[in-house]
């Protein structure tokens, strides 16, 4: 096995860990069940997790560019996010323990390590597999939000208290991205993935459209899928009385979600970033126009569920490759997490329009609406682009 391929699977190691996070619903319920936190509470802890990764990424670049030593850097933040876990369990329910635990601790650990998950195994393979490569490694991510939730189910009918639960498991987080740190390693300035001799500082990054359209289209493509996310069994119940299926959609969705991150790798590698930036926008549009204009079954209801979480996933992936493509390849890392920050607010968002439209007029017509026109507006900031011809490197 080459070294590229070492590197991309300690990278797969550690983001599948990191990206157990967002199975956090699975902890939330068993908290809240034993009286520890409330409802509010739960999502207090949650949103400062998914709204400090975005801002602990950006310094991931300018930390990364300063190291000697990548492995040492791996292990000691590895150790700090495996170990957020076992300090929430010592807190034992205590609300403002587990916020600083995991809302602050965790979101640290995490967008210091996301950025490098992405960045770095890049940098190994040649530029025209940067988006299967990048797809391989985001999808991983998405991998350790459906695997956490057995883990937890597996643990407690063993039983363990939802604190025991946050322990091993944080100490299984620590081992697992040890192991990964010992392979993790930079390869220098390989041959055609230079920097494009950039020297880039933040006002620099911030003052082009090139930024604004990247930070625009993850925006427009995220917004829609996390407003199904948010809403997804209220917005499932709306649409077809099966209570079993709908709940059984949410982890179709995740699933699906996670092996269209890799699809979506290999498909931007072939067409090109823009042009499947076209297409990942116009499934997710088609997919939510599908829910109000068909009369809804099992086997449609599924089908669409699987749509938008094929063409959600579509985002983590083809905007990092269209970063690397403006920027450089070496840039990613002090880049991509500007351009994150757009997908950052459109998970703020889009559930909270889903759920006040709701509100308003009683059902999600006039929200899924929204989503679709937010949609078209990034079709509309890529389709000039689809006409130009695939870059060819390496």
């Amino acid at each position: 096995m080459g070294r590229e391929w070492v590197i991309l699977l300690s990278s797969v190691l550690m983001m599948f860990c990191i990206g157990g996070v967002y199975a956090w619903s699975a902890f939330a319920y068993e908290l809240i069940k034993g009286g520890y936190i409330s409802v509010t509470q739960s999502q207090i802890i949650f949103g400062s997790i998914s709204g400090g990764i975005p801002i602990y990424m950006i310094f991931a670049g300018r930390i990364e560019k300063r190291l000697i030593s990548l492995r040492k850097f791996v292990f000691v933040v590895g150790s700090l996010f495996g170990g957020s876990y076992i300090l929430a369990g010592l807190f034992r329910g205590n609300f403002w323990g587990i916020w600083f635990s995991l809302g602050v601790l965790s979101a640290l650990g995490i967008g210091l390590l996301y950025a490098l998950g992405i960045g770095i195994p890049m940098r190994w393979f040649p530029p025209q597999k940067k988006g299967l490569i990048t797809g391989i490694s985001v999808g991983s991510f998405g991998l350790g939000s459906v695997v956490l939730p057995f883990i937890i189910t597996y643990l407690k009918g063993l039983g363990y208290s939802v604190h025991q639960i946050f322990m091993t498991v944080g100490v299984i987080y620590i081992l697992l991205i040890s192991i990964s740190s010992l392979f993790f390693d930079k390869p220098g300035d390989p041959e055609g993935q230079s920097d494009q001799g950039l020297s880039l500082g933040k006002g620099k990054i911030l003052s082009g459209w090139r930024f604004w359209k990247l930070w625009l289209g993850i925006f427009c493509g995220v917004f829609g899928g996390v407003m199904v996310i948010g809403n997804l069994k209220n917005m499932g119940l709306t649409l077809i009385d099966n209570e079993m299926l709908v709940t059984a959609s949410i982890s179709l969705f995740a699933v699906s979600n996670c092996l269209g991150r890799i699809l979506w790798g290999w498909i931007g590698d072939r067409l090109g970033s823009p042009r499947a930036i076209v297409l990942g926008l116009l499934c997710g549009a088609l997919g939510l126009l599908g829910l109000y204009i068909f009369s809804i079954n099992a086997i449609l209801y599924t089908s669409l569920v699987l749509l938008l979480g094929f063409s959600y996933g579509a985002n983590f992936v083809l905007f990092a490759r269209e970063t690397a493509e403006e920027y450089g390849i070496n840039n990613v890392t002090t880049v991509y997490p500007y351009v994150f920050l757009g997908n950052a607010v459109a998970a703020v968002c889009g559930p909270i329009v889903g759920g006040l439209l709701y509100d308003m007029y009683g059902d999600y017509y006039t929200a899924v609406l929204v989503a679709i026109f937010v949609s078209f507006l990034g079709i509309s900031i890529f389709i000039k682009d689809i006409f130009k011809p695939i870059k060819v490197e390496g």
